[in-house]
């Protein structure tokens, strides 16, 4: 019975190192105060599928080649970094023209409001004087 538990798949010292190995790489990957590589995280990342590599370039991949690009796509690069900051300030001014519109007209409607209602003050009075004069 001894020698069946120890040929037993899961007590293999070769599951055991794979099991101290993901306990290893657990560790490390929880863990905040440490971001060098272990042994075993480097055996592990060499045994999952190859990773891509990012270029750093940054034109595109027919610029590169043999084709050249068209005439237009080459006037256009040129004024491309200058859109973003165009149209931040052009509808900064847009929105700048927005406020000050509607506050002179506000100021301009809240001066006619005050001229009618002197107006209108006046023009009671004079019917009041006119009504008292004619009892």
């Amino acid at each position: 019975m001894e020698r069946e538990l120890q040929h037993h798949p899961s007590s293999s010292p070769r599951k055991s190192t794979k099991k101290k190995a993901l306990a290893a790489l657990n560790h490390n990957m929880f863990s905040h105060s440490t971001r060098r590589f272990t042994p075993a995280v480097v055996a592990f990342q060499s045994a999952r599928a190859p990773m891509s590599r990012r270029t750093f370039t940054s034109t595109q991949a027919i610029f590169n080649s043999s084709q050249k690009p068209s005439a237009y796509k080459e006037g256009m690069n040129q004024y491309r970094t200058f859109t973003g900051p165009f149209a931040k300030v052009f509808l900064g001014g847009v929105f700048v023209y927005q406020v000050l519109y509607w506050t002179w007209l506000k100021l301009e409607m809240d001066e006619i409001k005050v001229a009618k209602n002197e107006k209108v003050a006046v023009l009671e009075k004079e019917v009041r004087e006119l009504t008292s004069t004619q009892k």
